[in-house]
């Protein structure tokens, strides 16, 4: 384990960075947090590295982001290049010498000092066979080691396995794709070019307790290579430790990563640890949210995906470019993240994170535990129902003119009441469904566990599963079914009959009604009503300033 510790100040856009790195560590951040500049500090000043007592000391190894390999044609001494390379120890030096550069920069240096270590190998079996041979045969015959370069091809080989690479006595390096014409190793793609240097650079010539600085490893790479190459890699070197700097989620989720350092902006990071300990159903959205809500000082958080529905309304609501809202996916997501619970706890912010989820088919009892001020449940039945509103929707059906005659309010209201009766009772067994829906979670307190002998704490365990499960039948009781069901279509029932469009809109899914209503004024989905909204009304802030006939619209 490394200590880590930069603090405010240690170089421009420098993120404050304090914990502690595994052997296997990432640093995850968009673009412009302040990664590679991190790596450029650690690369410069590798004090700031603290390792723990029983730790060695370790040579440094850097391969920058962004880099373009080029892969030299032909491996051979030049005149220029004859003294500095003409023996291994001298290309070992020249190549080591350059391990804080790029590694665009040393790989005609790894190839090289692979060559020179090839000659000196074979050399020496030679004189060992001879001594062999002069020494009356006695014991096995000398073997020769496995050529460097012939290791490099095999290991290419291996990790794109329809390239064969070969390197010819004559000192070139040649490609063949699919049992075709050989061409120059210089004429590979970039992701190609990046594997073999990769290779040659770290797995061949890397002492195996290096401190590897990589950054962007999946550079030129699709998902599937980086993951594999680095991690064949790690296995190689149990020794070396690794840090890398990514943007990719997937990357940083690999089994073999240990700890996680979120950059949000220069300035805010966020010390992960122990990854393998983490359930995966939880790091994955805890990683892919945390750039985006410390982007900006303040952050609304939204059910659904990047690009969904969710986000593109709340973002017209909203119109301010402080703001960063945050698609959470479902839910629970939303609101562990607004209440700060689990591994939101870790969010370096004092700015408060609001979160805003659909009401649903959720229950009263659902809402007063979802409730907090920093998490809200909408009023209405979910965020596409609020451009159910009959005002609204004549107002853009009379400015967009895709129809002719325009639907007028009471059309439009007819039709949602229409929707409503045809969907009651689907809606109300749905409704129903959510409130005897039930969660058994049999436990056993602490204190019994710490002082009880076991066959009482399996007592007491048997004890809470059977409570557990007449609370279940209790609930699944026909008669209380039977009630809740009478209860939900008396409500439901009654809202249609007085038009109570508030309450039927709470009640019944807006996903659902908004595409019969979009219709009914020439616009074939809600994603479209949304974008006619945004072109039509550009300068809204809030939804109780959009049209001061749109109040029943706002939350």
């Amino acid at each position: 384990m490394y200590e880590l510790n930069i603090k405010r100040g240690a170089g421009p856009g420098a993120p404050e960075v304090t914990g502690q790195i595994g052997r296997i560590s990432a640093i995850l951040g968009a673009n412009g947090t302040g990664k590679s500049r991190l790596f450029a500090i650690i690369r410069d000043n590798p004090h700031l590295l603290t390792p723990n007592p029983s730790s060695q000391s370790r040579p440094f190894i850097y391969i920058e982001g962004g880099r373009v390999v080029a892969i030299p044609s032909e491996i051979r001494l030049t005149r220029q290049t004859a003294d500095e390379y003409s023996t291994y120890p001298k290309a070992l030096q020249q190549h080591r010498n350059k391990r804080n550069q790029k590694l665009a920069d040393r790989i005609r240096d790894a190839l090289l000092t692979l060559e020179r270590l090839g000659v000196e190998e074979k050399q020496a079996h030679s004189d060992a066979v001879d001594a062999w041979l002069k020494g009356g045969r006695t014991g096995d015959c000398p073997t020769r080691k496995e050529p460097p370069l012939d290791r490099l091809a095999r290991l290419f080989n291996v990790a794109l396995p329809a390239l064969q690479l070969t390197y010819k006595t004559s000192g070139e390096l040649l490609i063949t794709k699919s049992g075709g014409s050989p061409y120059a190793a210089s004429e590979m793609s970039d992701g190609e070019k990046q594997v073999l240097a990769i290779l040659a650079d770290i797995e061949l010539l890397a002492e195996p307790h290096s401190f590897l600085l990589v950054d962007e490893p999946e550079l030129n790479l699709n998902p599937a290579l980086a993951a594999s190459l680095w991690t064949a890699i790690e296995n190689d070197m149990p020794e070396a430790v690794f840090l890398f700097a990514t943007h990719s989620i997937q990357f940083a989720m690999r089994p073999s990563i240990e700890t996680i350092i979120v950059l949000a902006r220069a300035g805010a990071a966020v010390v992960v640890e122990k990854v393998d300990d983490l359930p995966r159903e939880e790091l994955a959205p805890f990683l892919g949210a945390m750039p985006n809500i410390l982007r900006n000082e303040r952050a609304v958080l939204v059910e659904g995906e990047p690009g969904s529905f969710d986000k593109l309304f709340y973002a017209w609501i909203l119109s301010e470019s402080t703001i960063e809202v945050v698609s959470m996916g479902d839910g629970g997501q939303v609101a562990s993240a607004a209440k700060r619970e689990k591994m939101w706890s870790k969010i370096p912010t004092s700015e408060p994170v609001v979160g805003v989820v659909d009401r649903d088919y959720k229950s009263p009892d659902d809402v007063i535990t979802i409730e907090t001020p920093n998490c809200l449940v909408l009023g209405l039945h979910e965020a596409e129902s609020y451009l159910c509103d009959p005002k609204l929707l004549h107002e853009l059906g009379k400015s967009l003119k895709l129809v002719e005659p325009i639907p007028s309010e009471d059309e439009l209201i007819d039709e949602i009441l229409r929707f409503a009766q045809d969907n009651l009772i689907r809606t109300v067994i749905n409704r129903v469904g959510r409130q005897i829906r039930v969660e058994l979670a049999p436990s056993v307190a602490r204190q019994i566990v710490a002082i009880k002998p076991e066959d009482e704490v399996v007592a007491a365990l048997c004890a809470s599963a059977k409570a557990e499960s007449t609370r279940a039948t209790d609930r699944l009781a026909e008669g209380q079914i039977k009630k809740a069901f009478l209860l939900e279509k008396s409500d439901c029932t009654q809202a249609i009959k007085n038009r109570d469009l508030r309450r039927l809109l709470r009640i019944y899914p807006g996903k659902e009604l908004l595409p019969n209503l979009t219709r009914k004024i020439g616009i074939e989905n809600e994603a479209s009503c949304s974008l006619r909204f945004v072109d039509i009304f550009p300068q809204s802030a809030s939804c109780s300033r959009t049209n001061s006939r749109s109040r029943s619209y706002h939350a």
